[in-house]
């Protein structure tokens, strides 16, 4: 369940996405185990396809967002989902989004990554970006560090990509593990939408709080994982279309870190000018 976050940082700028390489097969290394009778999953084959890109511009590591200013007249959104990857859901909204031709990111739980490996795997073979969510979404975490590098280490597990995008449990950012990664460089990201598909209200209410809400360079929070999420996956088949409609464009969190616009500098007044 999600709250509004307390800190929202307009950051402005813009820079270009270039073409990535093609899609390339990668083997998981055999992972040791570190307790003697540990289980350890065996090597998996992963695809990453090339607009799958986990990476962050340089200006955004270690930096908190939760929009991005675009260049007069752009209109790009970026769709994140919480909390999975889950049963049913998370392949319910990979259904819509493929539908629809639309890209997302996934700020997933590491724990849940854990159980459900194969879900995430076909998160990431569909072109979807992958965030780190905490290990067990705890609010006041015993151990912030661990809760961050072992979710990271997991992605990497099971997943073969590094992931630099965290979003801190329930927004918060002062229980340290969005200090922890901050100082690994990750970006932090907050969102400026909130569906308030964690109250579970119905699919047309969470639409409208999106539509409502909504505006270029925004980041909007959603669900598909922590429970029940069958009226967030009627509400994206309504919420994608009306935003198409408005001329918005659907791309992944470190795609609109990409497209961050810092207007020119004014030149500077000649010495006697008014």
């Amino acid at each position: 369940m999600k709250k509004p976050p307390g800190l929202i940082l307009l950051l402005l700028g813009m820079t270009g996405c270039a073409k990535s390489p093609a899609p390339q097969s990668l083997s998981a290394p055999v992972v040791q185990p570190a307790i003697a009778g540990e289980k350890v999953n065996p090597p998996v084959k992963v695809v990453v396809p090339p607009h799958a890109k986990m990476t962050v511009p340089t200006w955004a590591q270690g930096q908190v967002v939760s929009q991005v200013k675009l260049k007069p007249g752009v209109k790009a959104v970026a769709l994140t989902f919480d909390d999975g990857p889950w049963p049913r859901y998370t392949h319910q909204i990979l259904k819509v989004l493929k539908q629809h031709q639309v890209k997302a990111t996934f700020f997933m739980v590491g724990k849940e990554l854990s159980r459900r490996p194969e879900i995430a795997r076909d998160v990431v073979a569909q072109g979807h970006v992958i965030g780190n969510h905490s290990w067990d979404h705890s609010s006041r975490p015993r151990a912030a560090v661990s809760q961050v590098k072992h979710t990271d280490s997991e992605i990497h597990k099971q997943l073969i990509i590094y992931s630099h995008l965290f979003r801190p449990p329930y927004g918060i950012l002062k229980n340290g593990m969005a200090a922890q990664a901050k100082k690994e460089k990750h970006t932090v990201v907050l969102w400026s939408v909130d569906s308030e598909d964690w109250r579970r209200p119905s699919a047309a209410h969470i639409a409208q709080t999106v539509m409502r809400e909504v505006y270029p360079g925004g980041i909007i929070l959603m669900h598909d994982g922590g429970g029940n999420r069958a009226h967030t996956v009627a509400a994206l088949s309504m919420i994608i279309p009306q935003l198409k409609k408005q001329g918005y464009k659907f791309v992944t969190v470190p795609e609109l870190l990409e497209m961050r616009y810092v207007p020119p500098a004014k030149p500077a007044k000649k010495r006697g000018q008014n």
